[in-house]
This record gives C-alpha cells, structure tokens and sequence, in this order.
C-alpha cells in the first residue's frame, strides 16, 4: 500500500537499500504479489515530499521512454503520466488534501513505475542515485536535478521520444527547430516546472560542484548508466554532473 503518489515502486520489479557505510545505494529485485493504491493514504502529505516523490515519478517516465530499448508500452504509459503530472503535481504540491489531484498522481506514479520496470532508467536516475547516497538527500529531489540535463542528451538519438514528451508537457516548439533546440526548450521547461515546487540548487544544499564531478566512477557502475541511448565516457559523465549543477 503506497503512501506516497511518487516513486510507483508497488509495481516495479526494484527496491532499493542505501548502504549507510559506503554511501553507496544498491538495487533488491523483488516481484510484489498484489499492489492496493488508495490516494487517500497520501492526503496531508507535507510539501516537499509531494514535489520529491512527483518528480520521480516523472523521471521515471520520460527517462525510461529516452532508454536505448524501445517499447511502444512504456510509450503509452509514459506519456499519459508525464500529462497528469504536469496538470496535477503543482495543484497536489499546494492543495494536498485535493482528491482529484492526488488521484491523479497516484495513477501517474503507477504508470510511470510500469513504464521504469518495462525499460529501466536513464543516466540522470544514475547520477541521482549516487548524489543522493554520497550526500544524504532525497532521492525525488536528485531527480530533478538530472532531468532536464537527461533530456537535453537523450534528444541526440530519441528525437521522437523527446517530442512526445515536449507534447506531453504542452512545451511549444517550432516543426523546424533542430533536436538539439527542441531538447533544450523541453529541459528548460522542466527547470522552470521544478521551481514552481520550490526545489532550491544543488549549492544550496551544500554540495560542493568538484565532490559532485568525482562521482563519475560510481555513476558508470549504476545499473541504469546500462540503459544509456548513447554511450559515454568518463569525462563525458563529469561534464554531465557539471551542467547538472550549473543549469539549475
């Protein structure tokens, strides 16, 4: 019984355990026999819960639709998640005793955590999940520190994908504009979608730009560095955490 309308992990084929003495987290495969979703369970939940757990939810679901597999069924999952997100996280995020709202989310996370265990994540689920463990801070919020960067890399070769996901968040852009201005039209939308819930800069969380730069290493051994649409190096990945932190 989730009490959060974010994470979707009552469906996912993951747990995941952070190891409190190498900073590092670690993924449990675990298959759940039966998932009740009642969004009452989550009304009342404080702010900033709301704003961590809904942006994973919705990394969960454009990330795993810019995957190097391809699967129409996480298209359709991820798309019409990314759609309830984008209408009803702001409204949960202020009003969380909204029943449509929270509603809403709740049946965006599912779909999105079906869509996550369809086609796994991309690299800003990599690096979240090493920011967070190295730093101590929740998960939902290194997520959104990685998306929009996610999207700007994955348009490379998921142009269409990327183009769903601009739809889905009725981000404008022109038919003649390059995939490279179209990634960025739909990471700047989202950067300003992320300040809408006050989610503050890495700095501001004390993180230090080189420290975060130096988790390349851990970054290349996540299981969702694996997915990754176009491969990359070591210096590729520093260069990614860097405008992680610089961009928002």
């Amino acid at each position: 019984l989730p009490t959060t309308m974010g994470t979707g992990s009552e469906n996912t084929k993951f747990a995941v355990i952070t190891d409190s003495r190498t900073h590092t987290k670690k993924i449990v495969w675990k298959i759940g026999d039966l998932a009740i979703c009642d969004p009452e369970l989550t009304h009342g939940s404080p702010k900033r819960l709301i704003a961590a757990t809904g942006m994973d939810a919705f990394a969960h679901a454009a990330e795993a639709m810019t995957v190097k597999e391809y699967n129409p069924m996480t298209e359709v999952l991820g798309v019409e998640a990314i759609k309830r997100i984008s209408k009803y996280l702001p409204i949960a995020y202020n009003e969380s005793t909204n029943e449509e709202a929270m509603y809403n989310m709740m049946v965006a996370s599912n779909m999105a955590g079906l869509a996550l265990t369809n086609n796994g994540c991309n690299i800003g689920h990599a690096c979240a999940e090493e920011i967070g463990a190295a730093f101590n801070i929740p998960h939902g919020i290194c997520c959104a520190w990685g998306l929009p960067e996610t999207m700007a890399h994955a348009v490379k070769n998921k142009y269409p994908q990327v183009q769903l996901i601009a739809d889905a968040f009725s981000i404008k852009y022109d038919q003649q504009d390059s995939p490279e201005v179209v990634g960025e039209k739909v990471a700047d939308g989202i950067r300003q979608f992320i300040k809408k819930l006050d989610i503050k800069p890495m700095s501001e969380y004390g993180i230090d730009r080189e420290k975060l730069m130096n988790l390349a290493d851990l970054v290349m051994q996540n299981h969702a560095f694996f997915n990754l649409p176009i491969p990359m190096s070591k210096e590729e990945v520093r260069e990614f955490l860097g405008r992680m932190y610089d961009t928002y």
